[in-house]
């Protein structure tokens, strides 16, 4: 597991929350989910989930701070006295508030690692201090060097969401980093799959790819101008509606499905499948770019499936025409034995489910 920021001068160890895992907390661009979950052997089951929708930031706003706005939205739905109150709390924020890079470093300890890319930063961070975590990176670094995945946040926006859910009763002890929580949503819903898994967390403002083995990320890339956002504004554009009934139109109707059973209802997926095909076919470009070098790369990397989750995950028929489209498999991330109506959902909530996990009793 990889801690992005410890939140200081708050915790002295993490405690095992009462009912099953821990709280998750996934404060991504366009909502915050919250989730528990209870695991009895391989079975997982959501107990309690909220999800808060945030009013649209511009671009500049949300890359800035997520945290803007985020202590009255927690009390406007949770307070003190909400079924959260008193449990142990795991939180990611989005990517676009915690960016990643690829530095080559020495061969050293993680503590070494961490403090070297620190000063490599530091020009960048504007006098800010920060909190960043790195781990291996595939490929080879330049003579003497090994490249290093570098994942970082500002001290302080870290601190201030820590302490906005300590304000609503959520004793948050870990903010993670998101590939290491998209790593492990793909052992959750493949847990006896061996070799490397892919995860695409298609995001509102970013869609994150990740291949995962045992757990663990061993290759990340963010694919840029790929969010989920193009899709929803293409579709409240093109039929003028809002944006909650764009939503609704992209999970309950979608893209073309051959069991359509009305001509009214394929023409509705014909229509949503036309005026996305720009922002549908930029995300399956960089799909077949990044599966075909991972292929050059050995076993090691050449993962087999993506597991679709995020905001995009809940776009109907989306896997199917991605698979098509990309020569690829591509299959919406569940839990292990969840029913088709739960699995429609399931992927909006993957971070926040594996942040519950942190604290199962599995």
């Amino acid at each position: 597991m990889s801690v992005v920021a410890e939140i200081r001068n708050l915790i002295a160890r993490p405690a095992r929350s009462r009912r099953g895992g821990m709280v998750g907390v996934d404060i991504g661009t366009a909502a915050i989910k919250i989730v528990q979950t209870e695991s009895r052997g391989r079975s997982v089951r959501v107990t309690r989930s909220t999800l808060i929708p945030r009013p649209v930031l511009s671009q500049s706003e949300g890359q800035t701070d997520p945290s803007i706005g985020l202590p009255e939205l927690l009390k406007a739905h949770l307070g003190t006295s909400s079924a959260f109150a008193g449990e142990s709390a795991a939180c990611v924020l989005s990517m676009s508030a915690t960016p990643i890079q690829t530095l080559d470093l020495p061969a050293a300890n993680r503590h070494e690692q961490r403090s070297m890319a620190l000063v490599e930063l530091a020009d960048d961070a504007g006098g800010r201090a920060l909190s960043l975590d790195c781990w291996p990176a595939p490929g080879a670094g330049k003579e003497g060097l090994f490249p290093v995945y570098v994942m970082s946040v500002p001290e302080e926006i870290a601190t201030n969401a820590a302490e906005h859910l300590w304000n609503v009763g959520l004793r948050t002890h870990v903010l993670d980093g998101l590939p290491f929580v998209l790593a492990r949503a793909a052992r959750i819903a493949r847990p006896g799959e061996a070799g490397p898994i892919a995860v695409l967390d298609w995001g509102v403002s970013t869609a994150t790819f990740v291949v995962a083995r045992d757990g663990q990320p061993i290759y990340t890339r963010v694919f840029r101008n790929c969010g989920f956002r193009a899709v929803q504004h293409a579709v409240v554009n093109g039929f003028g509606v809002s944006l909650e009934d764009a939503q609704r139109l992209l999970s309950e109707y979608g893209l073309p499905d051959a069991t359509a059973i009305s001509a009214r209802r394929m023409e509705v997926q014909t229509m949503v499948q036309d005026l996305c095909a720009a922002a549908l076919h930029r995300l399956c470009d960089e799909i077949i770019r990044t599966m075909s070098y991972l292929k050059t790369q050995g076993s090691a990397l050449a993962a087999s499936r993506i597991l679709l989750l995020g905001g995009g995950g809940t776009l109907a028929n989306v896997a199917r025409w991605l698979s098509e489209t990309s020569e690829t498999t591509v299959e919406r991330w569940s839990l292990p034995e969840a029913g088709d109506t739960a699995a429609s959902s399931l992927p909006l909530w993957g971070a926040a489910i594996s942040l519950s996990m942190l604290g199962s009793n599995a």
